[in-house]
């Protein structure tokens, strides 16, 4: 039996709401524009697997997914396995695990697997957009108008169901090491992976690459002084317990987490659940931002009763210009672009295209999503 507390019951049933009028125009779109999914006696049977807790976000849009296509699908399809926390693999051998069939569905990260998904990382940069969900419309789109993006994710065995928005990159820093510069964040030893060590490398800091389900523990005992998540999960992860800091230095968002299929699995189904799970692809963007906005605000909320020891900084736009021009992201996209070409001739072509769609969705998705250190009172820091 699953246990949900207050925070994890008011988030699911938040996002109830924002998806039940969805769910119904998407079942009478879908009747109206062809046969409807007929019941058969047997369901579709699904199993899902992921190496992140069961109350984190991502695994609560997973539940929500599986009930929206259980009910545009009049039962045919059915999500009736769960596993959490990495009870079938971790973080690096997720994608693997899904292609080879151990979970039919199953949260992954692309930045496990960059020789593979050489576009779909391309993604992952930081200074591109502190608004979450333009990312996401922009990674949609071209899911749908790129074929490489989609056939790279299909060579890997995979085909993917949604891509998850995440939040603005935070900072959580020790208890031991207090932080009222940006200059005072020199030296920290923080878990980070990919872009983001990176940039850690190039300011100053030093990253070290742990599972971020080692997090807590590392922090802890003082093997790490620092971790890189989004504020929502300062909580998931309890590292709010073990940090004196949270600090925002500007990077933006860059994680692009899916939920994906097994391609053997998905090929297998019949058209009509295919184009259902296409449509939800396209139609849940705008329900996970909103779902997202109503967790981090809920987060800031538990965060000033539950850690009333924290402190939220921001940069300034000098501090932040400052780590930018340390940071040098235009050498890392060029850099990053010039590793992939040999093998995927068309990706400064997509990473141009991802820049210009990202920029075209950011008015929209500025509409639904503010940032919760406001909430918090952060103070600006140079």
């Amino acid at each position: 039996m699953r246990k949900e507390g207050a925070m994890g019951d008011k988030f699911v049933n938040g996002l109830c709401r924002v998806l039940g009028g969805f769910s119904l125009v998407g079942l009478l779109v879908g009747m109206a524009g062809g046969p409807a999914v007929q019941a058969q006696v047997k369901p579709i049977e699904l199993s899902y697997a992921s190496y992140i807790g069961e109350t984190a976000l991502h695994s609560e849009q997973a539940r929500l997914w599986a009930k929206e296509v259980e009910k545009r699908t009049n039962g045919r399809v059915k999500v009736t396995k769960w596993a959490f926390g990495g009870a079938i693999c971790g973080g690096a051998e997720q994608i693997g695990c899904i292609a080879r069939g151990l979970a039919d569905i199953g949260y992954a990260a692309p930045s496990y697997a960059p020789a593979e998904l050489r576009l779909a990382t391309l993604t992952e940069m930081v200074y591109l957009s502190d608004v979450p969900g333009a990312d996401i419309k922009a990674r949609v789109e071209l899911y749908d108008s790129f074929p490489a993006l989609r056939e790279e994710f299909r060579a890997a065995g995979l085909e993917v169901l949604t891509f998850h928005p995440t939040a603005v990159f935070m900072l959580g820093v020790s208890k031991r090491r207090p932080v009222n510069t940006s200059s005072d964040l020199k030296g920290i030893k923080s878990h980070a992976y990919g872009i983001i060590a990176d940039v850690m490398t190039r300011v100053g800091m030093t990253p070290v690459a742990i599972p971020i389900g080692d997090v807590y523990e590392s922090l802890s005992r003082g093997v790490i002084d620092g971790c890189s998540a989004p504020l929502w999960y300062m909580v998931s992860g309890k590292f709010y317990e073990v940090t004196g800091t949270i600090v925002d230095p500007g990077l933006g968002t860059y994680a692009s987490p899916i939920l994906a299929m097994s391609k053997t699995k998905y090929d297998s189904l019949p058209d009509d659940v295919k184009k259902v799970i296409e449509e939800l692809r396209r139609e849940q963007v705008l329900p996970e931002v909103k779902a997202l906005m109503a967790l981090e605000e809920e987060t800031a909320g538990r965060l000033k009763k539950d850690a009333p020891h924290l402190k939220y900084l921001r940069f300034s736009e000098k501090a932040r210009a400052a780590w930018r021009e340390a940071a040098r992201p235009d050498e890392l996209v060029e850099k990053l672009i010039k590793d992939r070409e040999a093998r995927s001739p068309q990706a400064r072509e997509f990473y141009k295209r991802y820049e210009e769609l990202v920029r075209k969705y950011e008015p929209e998705m500025k509409q639904v999503y503010r940032s919760p250190l406001e909430e918090l009172q952060a103070k600006t820091i140079d």
